[in-house]
């Protein structure tokens, strides 16, 4: 999948003519591109049973519906695919939710199609990775069960001992020639359960343990029972992962059932042929000269040799990365200690390396050979080389994090520490290992503790945590921490990350401010607005010093009056919504202006900015305010709407200008199309001139009506009709008949609208009438409920019978589609007494 350029990509963009252009860079570089417009869509079309896209490339705005994350989740329930998110949003809160959905990758829009496309093929090599380390897990699981079914249906007898002699393993041939039960032997020590064992195969047993392998042949061995039997046996060492050894194995044959075990080992010898030609590991035999002796399919297809090209090879001949003696000590040190994993690079016929996994096995007996099962793991190679570039990315993050960042067991024993604790005095030895509870104030200590555990319980829930943290110095300063719970990959709580903020100066400054209450509650006493502060109920708890000064009201006397007692009635509905507003929101909101009466019973308007004050479990206890008398201000309003007036004015100057420099754009084309000489190129500018002749005339009706963001859509049309026909000039014989109902829509819509109707005129002007000089067009557009249809319907020669409007690559009926989309609309075309095209869509 990664190399191949031809990648089939599902991409959903609302936006039509941003979703062209993404689509034809993305084809330019290859990829097979397939677009919808909205998150059902991209549903629909990723979980369709005959759908084949390699990679989604998903917007995150959709307009209405479900967006591109709700989108994506759908998807990634049902169908593993890589999806790459395509947007603009930056946000940090909006990148991690993302990552959350899927980790193949985030590009910001307009990046460029070379990052675009470099995280595209990024993308599909993580997926592929995935997929790959999938299938050699269940290969792994399959090649142990293979295994284990082959010791066990192997006539020989075969028993595993650990290193202090006891049953590990037996298999059903050794319970059988030696008349004892699995139950019996597992676990037990070797001489227990043969007491008289000879002392030659314990001598064996001794040398095993030394690294040594020992045979014998015709040995008689004495049953329990009395009765004798001959046998071939073989006693080698086997290896734990770290190359110790950990017990050895002991294989017994009976020589008085050779016939039958003849039988068998035909057989066992056609199925492990059987198993050779269809495993997907490569297999070869190699002598102890370092030839290969024996090759199956799957190693050929890895190297491009053919079976009887890589018998005359020799193992120098295909490593690229050993020399002969190299290889010569490896095959020694396989024949001593009986077998080896280890990776390396093969060299194919064509010269290209790849990396191979070899598990090699000393066959001994009379062919002395090793059998060596190859796997070929460039691809897993890669995706280690791209996991540990992000490891190195995520540890330089680490380390140069500001605040310490810590990464602990579920215990709170450090496992990793940034560099940002070197700041407390601390270098990571002196807290890998140690518990975080060691640092933490003792009186902090049951608190942090039962915080840490309703965290690990709650599977990450809990709040951040304030507390006291020992520097080396001994100081203590205030931290506050957050934690965030890493599993494994079965899912299960793993490690603790912890991000933690030094907030000692943010306390202290809190001090700072508790002190400073009894200035500011001077302040406030000497203000020259009008302070004051209500219950949540509406009655005056506070008034300062100057609400006497201002309202000519003793401040003392205000307190337990109900506030509504002093608004005028008209404006007393606006005050009481204010207030409830405040308490629902518990934030302040924008200011208030309302009349006031004062003592002298005259009412001044004020103006009131007002905040919820709440409690400790976010009630409001209180509301606080500031008014000051804005009569003055009042009246100098008609002042204002004055200049208001006269800023619309010039602002419908400015309109005017704008409008005026589209037409002498117009202007320029036009006079460029009378002085083409070249036939081809008139016809371009000429569709130019009525394109940009569209924008003018919608332009204009924006401009005339009272606002800028509705259309009329039977001036524009009109207009817009009548400006087309006078780009063809008067040679140009045709009639056009409307029926143009008058609605209005957006402007937006409405331009979507005049692109269209253009591009299917110009179509009608140059192709429907040949080189006949008379034509009819007929438009219309009628409203119908929340719908609207454009019919444009031309009696010229019509559609040829092989077009296929999906199929068509023109330019301008690929815009009609495109913007039909984006109006969530149909636009049909059909031969009907000429061409008829049909744009249905939502008003």
């Amino acid at each position: 999948m990664t190399n191949n350029p031809q990648a089939a990509i599902l991409l959903v963009e609302d936006e039509a003519l941003i979703a062209m252009a993404e689509k034809l860079q993305l084809e330019r570089n290859g990829y097979t591109v397939h677009h919808v417009m909205s998150g059902e869509a991209a549903v629909a079309a990723a979980l369709s049973s005959d759908s084949s896209y390699d990679l989604i490339l998903m917007d995150i705005d959709l307009g209405a519906g479900i967006d591109g994350t709700q989108a994506a989740e759908q998807i990634l329930q049902q169908k593993d695919l890589p999806i790459v998110f395509l947007s603009s949003h930056t946000e940090p809160e909006i990148v991690e939710r993302t990552e959350k959905i899927t980790s193949y990758g985030y590009v910001v829009k307009n990046s460029g199609i070379t990052v675009l496309s470099t995280s595209i093929k990024m993308a599909l090599k993580l997926f592929e990775a995935k997929m790959q380390e999938e299938r050699h897990r269940v290969a792994l699981l399959h090649s142990r069960d293979l295994m284990g079914y082959i010791i066990e249906h192997n006539q020989s007898a075969v028993a595993v001992h650990d290193r202090e002699r006891r049953y590990v393993y037996v298999s059903k041939p050794y319970l059988d020639q030696y008349n004892v039960k699995r139950r019996d032997v597992i676990g037990r020590h070797h001489y227990d359960v043969f007491p008289d064992l000879p002392l030659k195969y314990r001598e064996a047993h001794d040398r095993a343990l030394r690294g040594e392998v020992s045979r014998g042949e015709d040995d008689p061995f004495e049953r329990e029972d009395g009765t004798t039997v001959w046998t071939r046996w073989e006693c080698r060492p086997w290896y734990e992962a770290d190359d110790r050894i950990g017990g050895f194995i002991v294989y017994t044959e009976v020589l008085s059932s050779e016939l039958y075990r003849r039988i068998e080992a035909r057989d066992a010898v056609n199925y492990l042929q059987s198993v050779l030609r269809t495993s997907r590991d490569g297999y070869f035999l190699v002598g102890l000269d370092a030839s290969f002796l024996d090759v199956n399919e799957t190693y050929c297809e890895m190297t491009g040799y053919s079976r009887s090209e890589c018998l005359q090879l020799k193992i120098q001949d295909v490593d690229a990365t050993e020399s002969p003696q190299d290889t010569a000590e490896r095959i020694e040190r396989i024949r001593s200690t009986g077998s080896e994993i280890f990776e390396s690079r093969h060299r194919r016929k064509d010269g290209t390396v790849f990396d191979v996994e070899i598990s090699a096995s000393f066959l001994g007996g009379s062919l002395d050979s090793i059998v060596c099962f190859g796997r070929d793991i460039t691809d897993r190679k890669q995706a280690e080389e791209a996991l540990q570039a992000k490891t190195d990315l995520l540890e330089k993050i680490f380390d140069n994090s500001i605040d310490p960042v810590a990464l602990t067991d579920l215990e709170g024993n450090y496992r990793m520490v940034s560099n940002a604790h070197r700041a407390l005095g601390y270098d990571a030895e002196h807290l890998i290992g140690r518990n975080v509870m060691d640092f933490v104030h003792p009186d902090d200590v049951p608190s942090v503790s039962r915080q840490l555990h309703e965290f690990l319980r709650s599977g990450g829930g809990s709040p951040t945590v304030v507390y006291r943290y020992r520097r080396l110095d001994g100081e203590y300063v205030w931290f506050e921490t957050k934690g965030t719970i890493l599993k494994d990959h079965n899912g299960r709580p793993e490690e603790v990350l912890f991000n933690t903020r030094d907030i000692t100066e943010r306390n202290r400054a809190e001090v700072a401010l508790r002190q400073s209450e009894a200035e500011s509650r001077l302040l406030l006493d000497h203000s020259s607005a009008m302070i004051w502060s209500l219950t949540p109920d509406g009655v005056f708890a506070y008034a300062s010093p100057s609400g006497t000064m201002t309202t000519g009201y003793d401040r003392q006397a205000m307190r337990g009056e109900r506030f509504a007692d002093y608004v005028h009635p008209e404006d007393l509905a606006v005050c009481l919504e204010h207030i409830a507003g405040l308490i629902e929101t518990r934030s302040a909101t924008p200011p208030v202006t309302y009349r006031f009466r004062h003592a002298d019973g005259s009412w001044h308007w004020h103006e009131a900015n007002a905040a919820p004050v709440t409690g400790l479990q976010g009630e409001v206890v209180s509301i606080v305010g500031v008014s000051r008398d804005v009569t003055p201000q009042k009246q100098a309003q008609q002042e204002i709407q004055q200049q208001l007036l006269q800023k619309e004015t010039l602002l419908k100057e400015v309109h005017h200008r704008i409008k005026n420099n589209i037409a002498q754009i117009e202007s320029l084309l036009s006079m460029r199309v009378n002085s083409a000489v070249n036939a081809e190129a008139a016809a371009v500018l000429r569709e130019a001139v009525s394109s940009v002749r569209s924008f003018r005339v919608l332009y204009e009706k924006l401009l005339i009506g009272d606002g800028y963001q509705l259309v009329s859509m039977k001036a524009y049309l009109d207009g817009l009709i009548d400006s087309l026909l006078a780009v063809y000039g008067k040679p140009l014989r045709l009639t056009v008949e409307r029926q143009v109902a008058d609605f209005q829509i957006s402007s937006k819509k409405a331009a979507a609208v005049g692109i269209i109707l253009n591009e299917l005129l110009t179509n009608s002007v140059k192709y429907a009438f040949g080189r006949s000089e008379h034509g009819r067009v007929s438009v219309s557009l009628r409203k119908n409920g929340t719908r609207a249809t454009l019919v444009v319907h031309d009696n010229g020669v019509g559609l040829d019978r092989t077009f296929s409007l999906n199929e068509s690559s023109g330019f301008g009926l690929r815009i009609v589609r495109m913007l039909s989309e984006q109006l969530g609309g149909t636009f049909t075309v059909e031969n009907k007494d000429g061409a008829k095209a049909v744009l249905v869509f939502e008003i």
